[in-house]
């Protein structure tokens, strides 16, 4: 949860079809602990802490990167959790659909791993770079590294479904589950709701569509909401603005 004060600045920048550049900017006073899942996209960045604390929960571990200068991977579907305290933070990151791989990354987990502050923009060419350093320099960082059997099945579908009108008494019906039991096993594992893990899902999706100029009257749909006004409060919820000023800055290519 965040206290007190919020500052935040994003700026994105189209490389081409496939690649989205985001600059983002983040002071924040007090606690912040935060929850994160992306969709069927690759997340790369490089992050700069100026200040405060800054911290991943990886099986309700702490774990600090090394320095004040590190990388990070997102794989596709990942679920990552960080804390921090009164964190100043300056971030990078290359965004591209899941299909896309520059270089040899691991599809299965989030990865934390030393990189160097260039001084320069991040580009494609870093990611090859990152990516034939050797394994053993880099750390897990997803939110559960030992999910429950069950809990990866259930994440399973849907990662598979998410886009799709199936309420999750119908998902625990097919695993011969009782609704409950699949919430239960489901956030013991990951920290989140089966639910809350979707409307994620769904939310990061839309922000991918919108940035790629997709309209807002398509793009709830396509992501599995049936309702406009519930996507507005859900993507409002995650994003911190409604999906109507996130379309018109990113097309400004400018959010802030």
């Amino acid at each position: 949860m965040v206290e007190i004060k919020t500052s935040t600045y994003w700026k994105f920048r189209r490389l081409d079809q496939n690649f989205v550049h985001l600059l983002r900017k983040i002071r924040k006073k007090g606690k912040f602990n935060l929850q994160d899942a992306n969709g069927p996209f690759w997340i790369f960045g490089r992050m700069q802490l100026l200040s405060g604390s800054f911290e991943y929960v990886v099986d309700e571990e702490p774990l600090s990167p090394k320095g004040k200068t590190w990388g990070f991977c997102l794989a596709p579907f990942s679920i990552t959790q960080v804390r921090s305290m009164n964190p100043h933070l300056i971030g990078e990151m290359l965004i591209c659909p899941a299909h896309l791989s520059p270089g040899d990354w691991d599809r299965r987990n989030p990865i934390l791993f030393d990189v160097p502050h260039t001084g320069r923009p991040l580009n494609v060419d870093d990611l090859h770079a990152w990516s034939e350093q050797p394994r053993h320099e880099s750390q897990n960082i997803s939110r559960s590294s030992r999910p429950d059997p069950l809990a990866a099945r259930i994440k399973n579908l849907l990662d598979r479904q998410y886009n799709q009108p199936v309420a999750i008494a119908d998902l625990a019906q097919k695993l011969r589950i009782r609704a409950p039991s699949l919430s239960r096993a489901f956030k013991r594992s990951y920290g989140m709701s089966a639910i809350e893990y979707r409307t994620w899902l769904r939310v990061m999706t839309a922000g991918q569509l919108l940035l790629r100029q997709n309209e807002i009257s398509d793009v709830f749909q396509d992501v599995g909401f049936g309702d406009l006004s519930r996507f507005y409060k859900q993507f409002k919820n995650i994003a911190t603005v409604s999906p109507g000023r996130y379309s018109v800055k990113t097309k400004k290519d400018d959010l802030g």
